[in-house]
């Protein structure tokens, strides 16, 4: 069993900047692929992707945005470091929302969101 979490991002987040709030949370390896790249937190194991979206809607479930999605990160948690996954994730999103101003959201698999930030906001629906 795993946990899986999205990040839906707008248009104005690059893989540039992702990587640059990766940086910033302590990850130095990335794997490029065609459309984006993936890793892991080193002190969680935590699995990552990010892809650019040319695109589309957001697809959290009863979320309403109002904007279009530009990119996307799935995190797959290691099940043993689950508080530490979570907290990595935070400060994910808390770094995301510094350095560029856009919207995301973050849910569970899009079925349930966690939170969502806009150019000057972070709000928390539900803990990690």
């Amino acid at each position: 069993m795993s946990l899986v979490m999205m990040v839906e991002m707008d248009r104005r987040v690059s893989a540039d900047v992702v990587r640059q709030v990766l940086v910033r949370c302590g990850v130095d390896v990335l794997t490029d692929s065609n459309d984006g790249f993936t890793g892991n937190f080193p002190s969680s194991n935590m699995f990552f992707s990010f892809c650019k979206i040319v695109k589309r809607r957001v697809r959290a479930e009863d979320f309403e945005g109002g904007w279009d999605v530009g990119a996307e990160m799935t995190f797959v948690y290691v099940v043993s470091e689950m508080e530490r996954c979570g907290k990595q994730l935070r400060y994910f999103v808390d770094c995301l929302s510094e350095i560029v101003a856009c919207n995301w959201v973050l849910s569970f698999q899009y079925e349930s969101v966690y939170a969502y930030g806009n150019a000057s906001s972070v709000y928390w629906v539900k803990e990690l």
